[in-house]
């Protein structure tokens, strides 16, 4: 019995010892979301607004956005390409891993285009337009993680669009400022898209 008793507790021995030598699970931490994050839409710098943009993630379900895009090109004969943007959102982020969010976003921004770039270039008969742009509504979009620190944000906003533009065409050449005048105060509402994006995010800063 008292042979019984001695092997007993050295298997309880061993298997304690066993037990602590282990190696830890390496399955790895839940990342904190609680973070600031650079932000450039891939789409808006395509078009020759290139857009700078931070968010900041108050929790793992709550963020505040603002992107702001600035474009201005002035070549000789006429060619004019000068555009301001800004989008501030507000975004709940839902589901296990918190990469698909709604949210509510607005904009603001200011236009004056004749024949330049991308965007110039859709317009016909020479005509060039400038006016100013306020919209806001709905935003819906996902977040597709690359690394760590880097993801894909594509993003779609729907929503009330509201214009005010006056439409040109250019009389003379010089310093892209004669101009004449073909429709004044115009102004135009629409539902439909107010945003879109397909945005590189970086992570630069991780709370623990």
């Amino acid at each position: 019995m008292k042979k019984l008793l001695l092997f007993a507790m050295f298997v309880s021995a061993v298997g304690n010892a066993a037990a602590q030598s282990a190696p830890r699970s390496t399955s790895p931490e839940p990342v904190s979301y609680k973070d600031f994050a650079v932000r450039t839409n891939l789409l808006y710098d395509a078009l020759v607004v290139p857009t700078l943009g931070f968010e900041w993630r108050m929790s793992d379900s709550w963020g505040l956005k603002l992107d702001g895009s600035w474009s201005y090109w002035c070549a000789r004969f006429g060619k004019v390409h000068d555009v301001w943007l800004v989008n501030p959102e507000i975004r709940r982020y839902l589901g296990q891993d918190k990469r698909f969010y709604l949210g509510l976003g607005a904009g603001a921004g200011g236009y004056n285009i004749y024949r330049l770039g991308a965007v110039g270039s859709m317009f016909p008969d020479r005509t060039g337009y400038q006016g100013t742009v306020y919209n806001g509504g709905l935003v819906a979009g996902y977040q597709m993680r690359l690394s760590h620190s880097f993801s894909l944000d594509f993003n779609l906003g729907v929503g009330y669009n509201h214009l005010k533009y006056d439409s040109f065409t250019m009389v003379s050449y010089e310093l892209c400022a004669y101009r004449e005048y073909k429709e004044k105060n115009a102004t135009k509402n629409w539902f439909g898209p107010t945003q879109a994006g397909v945005s590189l995010v970086w992570n630069f800063t991780k709370s623990k």
